[in-house]
This record gives structure tokens, C-alpha cells and sequence, in this order.
């Protein structure tokens, strides 16, 4: 099946298709293998939401570096990934859930985050008015966004092809070999990698 190159990612989805990209652009000798098709798991049935509200706070500084990245990727990959920036709302549905989304604000926005707070139902309906009126309050970052997941890990493992990575698909990884320590060889489905 050939040689076996610097770097072996087992999964299409978008850790491994993003992976694939980045070392790829970083000069790597990538194979990705799937054993379906890409994103026919977990990574194509999300929401692909690129959130920052509600992160704990080591977290926020890696989101918000990956909101401005998001904003110009379906650009960088060459492909339209469909990305929106319109914004995420996290719902209080019980009295008891307001102070929790009031505690939430306060704290993000002493982190720098551009967060809303809206305290009732009609402040709610003036952001989302499909909304139920069973929400009583909520949390809106219009800074948040959303991707096709589908396009985006199809734009990412096109990418990487196009810098070089080799993508085997419907291959599944059945053995990795290891001696001492080191990665000597992959059994496949469609014949090892040495």
C-alpha cells in the first residue's frame, strides 16, 4: 500500500481532516484513513456551533482566537463552509435558571467577552422570535457562530490533499504496530503501511 510517511491520522471527521490541513501546511507527509466516508460520523450530524459564551475561562482566549480563524477560513480553505456569525443564546427555561445565566454574563463580560443579558421573554423574542414562550431569560453572544459540518470537513481534507496529505477512504486501520516505542507499521483493510 506504500510507505509509511511522517504522520498516520485514523478518523475523517474534523479533528482529523483539520489535522490533516495544519500539518499538512506545515509540511508534513500525512495519509488520513476512514473507514466510512468523511464526516459520516459524530463530526457530520453537529451543529457545528464555534462558541465562546459559556466557556470556562482558560478556555475563552483559544475560542475567541477561533472565532476571528473561523470568520475567514471558508476563504483559507478555498471552499464555502457556510459560516455564520449570528450569534448563540443560552436559555433559562425555569425561574431557577435565570440567576445561573445572570452569574454567566457578569462573569464573561469581566473576561472581555461582548455578552448579553436578556431578563425576560420579550427580550428574548427581540433576538429569536421563533423562540418558545416557555423560555424565561437568556444569554445572547452575537460573536458566536455556526458551520455546515459536512462542507467544512469535506473543505478541510481537500485541502490537505491539495498540500499533499493522502487521504484513504472506506479504509479501515485494523492493527497499528509498534516496536519500541515507535510506530513501525499500519494494517489496513486495503493492505499495510511500512
Amino acid at each position: 500500500m506504500g510507505n509509511l510517511r511522517d504522520v498516520v491520522i485514523v478518523g475523517g471527521g474534523i479533528s482529523g481532516t483539520a489535522a490533516a490541513y495544519e500539518l499538512a501546511r506545515a509540511g508534513a507527509a500525512v495519509t488520513l484513513f476512514e473507514r466510512g466516508d468523511l464526516a459520516g460520523m459524530a463530526s457530520g450530524w453537529t451543529l457545528a456551533g464555534v462558541r465562546q459564551s459559556g466557556r470556562h475561562p482558560l478556555e475563552l482566549p483559544l475560542a475567541r482566537a477561533a472565532v476571528r480563524r473561523w470568520a475567514a477560513l471558508g476563504e483559507e480553505l478555498e471552499t464555502d463552509i457556510e459560516y455564520r456569525q449570528e450569534g448563540n443564546l443560552r436559555l433559562a427555561r425555569t425561574p431557577d435558571e435565570v440567576p445561573v445565566i445572570a452569574r454567566l454574563v457578569e462573569e464573561q463580560r469581566r473576561l472581555g467577552l461582548g455578552i448579553e443579558f436578556l431578563p425576560d421573554p420579550a427580550a428574548v423574542r427581540q433576538v429569536a422570535p421563533a423562540l418558545s414562550g416557555a423560555v424565561v431569560a437568556a444569554s445572547f453572544c452575537p460573536t458566536d457562530g455556526h458551520a455546515n459540518p459536512t462542507a467544512t470537513v469535506r473543505a478541510f481534507a481537500a485541502a490537505a490533499r491539495r498540500r499533499g496529505a493522502v487521504l484513504c477512504i472506506r479504509t479501515e486501520v485494523v492493527d497499528i504496530g509498534v516496536r519500541g516505542g515507535r510506530v513501525q507499521g499500519v494494517r489496513t483493510t486495503a493492505g499495510s503501511v511500512a
